[in-house]
């Protein structure tokens, strides 16, 4: 629940809840009905469908629901934020894990 809280608290109403419960309840197996009413539909949301069961999207996908502020790539992104003189130094572990 801390996990949860932190991300909405952080996101400030950027979460799409309904598109990602629609896109939840069409992700799973058939259904009798082809959308879901709007009570399911409300439930759903409220329980975070589609952003904390787990699912996994693209980067473009988790950047229309909200999850994301953009796609791109870290040492790029970094430069354009602190400059051209940011490095990114890779860090190994001493041994194999």
């Amino acid at each position: 629940a801390n996990f949860i809280g932190a991300v909405q608290a952080g996101r400030k109403g950027r979460l799409k809840r309904d598109e990602a419960a629609l896109l939840c309840y069409n992700s799973t197996e058939p259904r009798l009905f082809a959308s879901p009413g709007r009570r399911t539909l409300a439930r759903m949301a409220q329980r975070g469908d589609g952003l904390f069961d787990g699912s996994v999207y693209s980067g473009a996908v988790a950047q229309a629901l909200g999850l994301v502020d953009g796609v791109g790539e870290m040492s790029t992104e970094l430069q354009r934020r602190y400059g051209r003189a940011v490095r990114v130094v890779r860090v190994e572990p001493e041994a194999p894990v």
